[in-house]
């Protein structure tokens, strides 16, 4: 009995231990989201303030959006690679290059900070995602410890 309890605790910690990173990552990622957000007002900023030229601005758009959104490109080409493209990185990935790229056609304004709105609000969604999933799965888990 006192090895299945023990074993039990072992459980325990190691369900401590998993949420424990979780909240490392959820703070990490809320992190990237503020300090995005922070740049990309900078980003606007120096649009309205400086006449740049459209590969500058790019440039200037590009740190934002690549803090924010890199494990979302990445994850993108990971799915590419293994034959599952049509996923909600895949799609994020296209619409914001898609986003980023406009403004290089003749006649066109650019739309950089609305590449960056975009997914920067695509992260602040998959954060709530991960909040109420480990919400979920504290619960699952306090009803699985007073089970008989």
């Amino acid at each position: 009995m006192c090895k299945g309890h023990h074993h039990h605790e072992e459980e325990c910690c190691s369900c401590e231990h998993h949420h424990h990173h979780e909240e490392e990552g959820q703070r990490g990622k809320l992190l990237k989201i503020v300090l995005a957000a922070i740049l990309l007002a900078v980003a606007v900023y120096i649009e309205h303030t400086f006449a740049l030229p459209t590969w500058q601005l790019l440039l200037v758009y590009l740190v934002p959006y690549l803090l924010v959104g890199w494990d979302t490109l990445k994850e993108a080409a990971e799915g590419l690679m293994e034959g599952e493209a049509f996923n909600e990185d895949f799609l994020m990935a296209v619409a914001t290059l898609g986003a980023l790229s406009i403004g290089f056609l003749p006649g066109a304004e650019n739309e950089f900070p609305e590449a960056v709105f975009v997914m920067l609000f695509f992260q602040v969604g998959e954060l709530f995602e991960g909040y109420a999933e480990g919400k979920s799965r504290e619960s699952i888990a306090h009803l699985m410890d007073i089970r008989p």
